[in-house]
This record gives C-alpha cells, sequence and structure tokens, in this order.
C-alpha cells in the first residue's frame, strides 16, 4: 500500500501540472488509455485471457470509480495538492464505516481499536498538514470530497474482486477501459485541445504510467490485506502529496510557466492557468500584467476567470479598475 501511496501521490503532482493546459475529461482519457495499451499488451504476451465471468461487478466497480477519479482530477486542478489529497483520502474513514456496518450486520464483534487508529491517523495528518481552501473553492472541495466517498464505494468493489479470485491486472484493465471511454465522451464534448506543449505531454505520460501501476498496488492491497489496515496505511499518500507540493510547486518556478499559458490561444487553457496562478494568492502578483490585460478578452469564460483569479490575488487592483 506504501508503494501505491507514492505512486498515487507523484500522479496527482502530474496532474496538477496536465490540468493548467488540458480539460478535466482528457487528463481522465489519457490516464487511462495507457494503462489500456499496457495491460493489453500484457495479457497477449502471457496468454492471459481478458474475459470474466463478473462482468457485472467490474461494470460496478469501473463506473463508481471512474466518477470519483474524475472529481477527483478536477479538484486537484483548482485546489492545492495536499488538500486535494486529504479530501479524496477521507474514503479510508469511509472504507471503515462501510466495514463496521457489515460486521454489524452480520452480528460480529467490532475491532474498534484499529477503527480507531484509522480515524485518528486522518486526524493526525489534517491536523500536521493543515488542509485549507480559499474563497471561491467551496465546490470544488465538496466534489473532492465526494470523490473519496465514491472511491471507497470502488474500493469495496475491488476487495470484493480480489475475495472471488478475480486477478489485479484484469481488474485494473476494465477500469482503465472504462475510464477511456467515458474520458472519450467527456473529451469530445468539452472539445479536446489543439495546443499541446513538450511539458503538457510529459506530465500526461507520466499520469498514464504511473497510474495502472499505483492503481495495481493498491488493488493488491485491498484484495488480498485487512481493509482497515491498508485504509489506514493509504493516508501516507497524503504526506508523501504535501512534500511533492512543497517540493514541485515552488511558485518562483510554477507562476512564470502558468503566466506564460496566458497567451495560449485556447481560452480553455487560459482559463486553467487563472485558475491555477490564484491558487498562488499573493505570491503569483507578478502575473498580475497579463491578468489585467485579459480583464478585456473577447471571451467571457477569460474575463470571469481572470476576475476571480485577481480576486485571490490582490483583490484591492481590481477595485481599482473598476474605478477606472
Amino acid at each position: 500500500m506504501l508503494v501505491s501511496a507514492l505512486l498515487f501521490a507523484l500522479m496527482a503532482a502530474c496532474v496538477k501540472f496536465a490540468s493548467a493546459h488540458y480539460g478535466t475529461a482528457e487528463v481522465v482519457l489519457f490516464r487511462s488509455l495507457v494503462g489500456v495499451v499496457v495491460l493489453f499488451a500484457y495479457a497477449r504476451i502471457a496468454g492471459q485471457s481478458l474475459a470474466t465471468a463478473v462482468a457485472a461487478m467490474h461494470v460496478r466497480r469501473s463506473v463508481v470509480g471512474v466518477a470519483a477519479l474524475a472529481l477527483w482530477f478536477h479538484a486537484i486542478g483548482r485546489l492545492p495538492l495536499g488538500t486535494a489529497m486529504t479530501l479524496n483520502f477521507s474514503s479510508p474513514l469511509f472504507s471503515t464505516a462501510f466495514v463496521i456496518g457489515s460486521i454489524v450486520a452480520a452480528g460480529k464483534r467490532v475491532q474498534w481499536q484499529l477503527a480507531a487508529c484509522v480515524c485518528l491517523g486522518f486526524v493526525g495528518v489534517v491536523l500536521i498538514l493543515q488542509p485549507s481552501f480559499g474563497a471561491g473553492q467551496e465546490v470544488p472541495a465538496l466534489l473532492g470530497l465526494l470523490s473519496g466517498l465514491l472511491s471507497a464505494v470502488a474500493y469495496w468493489h475491488v476487495r470484493e474482486l480480489g475475495r472471488i479470485g478475480e486477478p489485479e491486472w484484469r481488474t485494473v484493465f476494465y477500469f482503465s477501459l472504462c475510464g477511456s471511454a467515458l474520458g472519450l465522451v467527456g473529451a469530445m464534448a468539452e472539445g479536446f485541445t489543439r495546443e499541446h506543449t513538450p511539458l503538457g505531454l510529459a506530465m500526461l505520460l507520466a499520469v498514464g504510467v504511473c497510474a495502472p501501476l499505483a492503481q495495481l498496488a493498491m488493488t493488491r492491497a485491498y484484495g488480498k490485506g485487512r481493509t482497515m489496515l491498508t485504509a489506514n496505511l493509504q493516508f501516507s499518500a497524503i504526506v508523501f502529496a504535501a512534500l511533492l507540493g512543497l517540493l514541485v510547486f515552488e511558485p518562483k518556478v510554477v507562476v512564470p510557466a502558468l503566466t506564460n499559458s496566458l497567451q495560449a490561444s485556447a481560452p480553455r487553457v487560459r482559463c486553467c492557468a487563472m485558475d491555477a496562478l490564484g491558487e498562488f494568492g499573493g505570491q503569483a502578483r507578478s502575473a498580475m500584467p497579463s491578468l489585467l490585460h485579459a480583464l478585456d478578452d473577447s471571451d467571457k469564460s477569460v474575463r470571469n476567470a481572470a476576475t476571480n483569479a485577481i480576486l485571490r490575488i490582490a483583490p484591492e487592483v481590481l477595485a481599482k479598475e473598476r474605478q477606472k
């Protein structure tokens, strides 16, 4: 589970970068597509069958899992990395609640000590890292929390698939296949990004590589291990993500790159870059000239995104602009 947690944290960091250039559905598509290709090749080379006798279970697990994934990626793109990870990794709390509920329903004795450890572990991580979100980020925060609930439901299905002997790679394959299909539908609705950068493409590839490896490790952990112990170890991903947030998302490095993205011709790319700049608050003041210029953009969504970003970076500047 520790390996899975580290890989999920790395994937989340790459999603954070990719979200400045691509929509949520596109990131879900490419995250899943790499897994489909790799696992399909593995099945052919190893002579393994893709056929399954529990297709309905795979469909339930995959649809719920992809919904959780999309909500999580959306939250990552609009919240600080540590906060988005904390909200999504509330899933162990929900998983523990599910386990306790099933034990009580079966008339068995609950291991309250282990359940308490899961709750205390989450509280301890929150107290140390103190994740937060600012004004205007309430909806992404709620969606991030919902992704945690849906993730817990998906993990429950993963556990059941593991218990009946379904191999980890097949579970991940069908999840990736569903993610590719739903991600494609969403990307077609949103519109594909026409402008690509080497960094953006590299981040998409990194997301695609980290995701199936993390998924395989997580699937094995839930399928073979004890649910509440596995859930407790899962909290380490929040710590890994917080450290990556401090090491990688240094404002001096990221803010200039995001400011350059404001020159992109695609309105969606400019909006995503503005949302990301707003997360840095006053540390993104160097982007103010470009953001002020965007207030006169011909695209209404860009003007709104610029206004929101300025309100989070330097609201007094916007007040002066409106007085002119």
